[in-house]
């Protein structure tokens, strides 16, 4: 078996899915200043087009797994690339805000499907060593999607054009689509299936023939052990308990701590506080360059520092900037003072979330 395409591309396709789930977090935040003039959204229509992708997203996570250990991981990042695009064509050309919806929630799905997966790919395909660094680049690619959002959105305010702003999405999930061809299983679901020459030709290339032996050995031996102890019924083992507490602990506080909220309608905040449209959505591209900047040194520091004390950090940071927002928006109301502080506090806030709790958990 030949490849001909090297290992940073390899990387940069299997992360790609992050920058498809990205662009989509951070394109209806600025899209929306324009949608609910257009469709005449209500405060309760302007959430449900907001969440509704979060809705397609729960239901892709949730089945890509399963789908991804018969099919393999390939196959359905490929399926979930084809449902991005005609979610992405569908929402750009949505005539109602029902059918905006409907297609928000199929792009959900793809993006579920590539947000459980993605990492998954990674941190298979990468060498131990780096593993850490390397999934936390699907991190680091989640930020510079939403960074192209934000500037993708600034490009078309004047023009009020939302409707480029989320077509353009179909852009990268076709580049995610036609990499991917390219791209080998996962050498870990290949053993899982019994095919260990094609595993043992993908690794020799990855690693470049450097211990492939003997991390064949690790993943079989991987593979009986979760074939041994892989079932439900070991959930409920009291050995097991503490690290399912906290694992589950950590995603549900991962996602209730206000990230969702910040990238969502960090414009609409804006807004609120006395800057114009063009101004607001300019507010989120500097936010979106500290994003990148930030998560692109946790990937450096991740594997050095250990995950603890940075998620101890990020909740330290957090905490300060949501409460200066806090105070700062009750006692000044929308004065300029007040825009620029808000701007301030939610970059603070994005920065310690990029660095620590976005790509640790």
């Amino acid at each position: 078996m030949k490849f001909k395409i090297n290992n940073g591309l390899i990387y940069f396709f299997g992360a790609l899915g992050g920058l498809l789930f990205g662009y989509d977090t951070g394109v209806i935040s600025g899209a929306l200043l324009f949608i609910k003039r257009d469709l005449h959204l209500t405060s309760w229509t302007e959430g449900v087009v907001v969440s509704s992708i979060l809705f397609g997203c729960m239901i892709g996570a949730a089945i890509s797994g399963a789908l991804s250990d018969r099919w393999g991981r390939k196959k359905v990042v490929l399926l979930a690339a084809t449902i991005f695009c005609i979610g992405a064509l569908g929402s750009a050309l949505a005539p109602n805000t029902g059918i905006l919806i409907l297609f928000r929630i199929i792009l959900g799905l793809a993006v579920g499907s590539a947000s459980a997966l993605v990492p998954m790919y990674l941190s298979e395909m990468a060498p131990t060593a780096i593993r850490g660094a390397l999934s936390s680049l699907n991190q680091l690619m989640i930020m510079v999607g939403i960074l192209l959002a934000y500037i993708i959105n600034y490009a078309f305010a004047a023009s009020r054009g939302w409707r480029w702003m989320l077509g353009f999405a179909f852009i990268p999930g076709l580049l995610l689509l036609i990499g991917m061809f390219f791209l080998p299983e996962s050498p870990r679901w290949l053993l899982k299936q019994g095919m260990e020459k094609e595993a043992r030709s993908i690794l020799n290339f990855m690693r470049k023939n450097q211990g492939v032996e003997e991390e064949i050995k690790e993943i079989k031996l991987a593979n009986e052990l979760e074939k041994n102890q892989g079932g439900f019924k070991e959930v409920k083992q009291a050995w097991v308990r503490p690290s399912l507490i906290a694992g589950i602990g950590l995603a549900v506080f991962q996602q209730i701590i206000g990230c969702n909220t910040v990238l969502y309608y960090a414009p609409t905040t804006f807004t609120k506080v006395g800057l114009g449209d063009s101004a607001a959505i300019l507010g989120t591209v500097g936010i979106g360059i500290v994003n990148v900047i930030i998560t692109a040194v946790a990937v450096l520091i991740i594997d050095k520092v250990g995950r603890k004390p940075l998620l101890l950090i990020g909740n330290a940071g957090m905490s300060i900037a949501l409460f200066i927002l806090g105070i700062v928006s009750a006692l000044l109301g929308s004065s300029p003072a007040a825009s620029w502080t808000t701007v301030v506090c939610l970059a603070v806030y994005i920065a310690f979330f990029s660095l620590t709790w976005g790509p640790v958990v």
